[in-house]
């Protein structure tokens, strides 16, 4: 993790039945949908892999699953990362 944290306190996510981790990341299953069936989230919100390209692959996938009729799960094997010194 880069030092960054899901930023969600102010979302007021719990009153429409939203679950967040101990953390305040917003729990979702392998297609990136909520503790709540019409609410989605991707990327950083979610805690799982904080990097803006996988943010992107799982915006796709959204996409994909809810728009395209595709159920598409993100894939966070192999994702290429780099340390810089």
């Amino acid at each position: 993790m880069s030092g960054r944290a899901p930023n969600t306190k102010r979302l007021n996510l719990q009153a429409v039945g939203v679950e967040l981790d101990k953390t305040g990341a917003i729990k979702v299953d392998e297609y990136s949908r909520t503790t709540v069936p019409s609410i989605w989230a991707v990327g950083d919100v979610t805690n799982r892999l904080n990097l803006t390209p996988v943010a992107l692959m799982e915006g796709t996938c959204f996409s994909k699953t809810v728009f395209g009729g595709l159920p598409t799960k993100p894939d966070h094997r192999n994702v290429p990362s780099a340390v810089f010194w």
